[in-house]
């Protein structure tokens, strides 16, 4: 069986709030980066390769979609499942 309890401490470390790409107007975050809204604007915490533009703007959606909250829904599921089938056969 996989320990994922790296990845789910990492992940309720990781900043709180709704993660996306910073394509707003008038905003300081490009296409490329990945930011959190926050009371005083935008807050970054990925900044994209502007020298790879296109590869920037596919990581940062990634890594937005990849959102702490996601990840540890998916574990939490993980867990469920493992609890239902067992995990032997889910690691098979």
């Amino acid at each position: 069986m996989r320990d994922y309890s790296e990845l789910r401490a990492n992940a309720q470390a990781a900043s709180r709030g709704e993660w996306r790409t910073g394509t707003f107007p008038n905003e300081c975050a490009g296409a490329g980066d990945v930011v959190i809204d926050t009371d005083i604007g935008a807050y970054t915490i990925l900044a994209g390769n502007s020298n790879f533009p296109a590869d920037a703007k596919a990581n940062a959606a990634h890594a937005a979609a990849a959102n702490p909250q996601t990840i540890l829904a998916l574990l939490d599921e993980l867990d469920d499942l493992r609890a239902k089938v067992g995990s032997e056969d889910l690691d098979a």
